[in-house]
């Protein structure tokens, strides 16, 4: 029921755009091209940078929270630092990196540094820390296999947490507004969310 009072809004705001039978969205894509183009690179970039996020931040998430390690606890709160240090102040160390590594003015320069976001690593950490350690030792029993242990007895258990953390790796990607904006020259590459938050009242 709480899921539906959500929803409920979207699901109207839908119905009364359809009441001319769709011919909004038609006359919005015959006569709205870039925007239709931008959508579809934002859709690349928030796809692409969070199903990344989390083939990195799973098994990095497992060393964090089952493999002891020295220094592992250091290095673990500087993922913190980063991830509580505002945008502004890694702009410019992902703009020189993008031109370091020849990748600026390309989608590439959105995707990596999604890709590679603390964020989903802290969230699944903590996650997997809460997951009981008899179950691994009992799994590895049949096998020595990490890899095996991680997809088929770990994961299935925090489905929903690796859920809540590629939803919030896409919402962060589809959002962004500065960082396209220094790290793409071409206008044709700029996401929806760029070209939305250049559109005034009177347009």
């Amino acid at each position: 029921i709480y899921a539906l009072l959500i929803l409920f809004p979207i699901l109207l705001t839908f119905v009364f755009s359809t009441q001319d039978c769709f011919q909004a969205y038609v006359r919005f894509i015959l006569w709205n091209p870039a925007y239709v183009h931008a959508f579809v690179q934002s859709i690349l970039i928030g796809l692409a940078g969070s199903c990344g996020t989390i083939l990195v931040s799973v098994p990095a998430a497992y060393v964090f929270a089952k493999v002891p390690f020295r220094e592992r606890e250091l290095i673990f709160y500087l993922y913190i630092i980063v991830m509580l240090m505002p945008f502004s102040v890694t702009l410019l160390p992902q703009y020189m990196t993008a031109r370091w590594f020849g990748i600026y003015d390309s989608l590439l320069s959105l995707i990596l540094p999604g890709i590679f976001a603390p964020m989903a690593v802290f969230l699944l950490t903590q996650i997997m820390r809460a997951f009981p350690d008899m179950y691994i030792e009992a799994a590895r029993l049949e096998t020595d296999s990490t890899v095996y242990i991680l997809l088929h007895i770990i994961l299935p258990s925090i489905k929903g947490g690796v859920i809540c953390a590629w939803a919030i790796s896409f919402a962060e990607l589809w959002n962004l507004v500065a960082e396209p904006k220094v790290l793409l020259q071409t206008i044709d590459k700029f996401p929806l969310s760029v070209l939305l938050s250049q559109v005034t009242i009177g347009d």
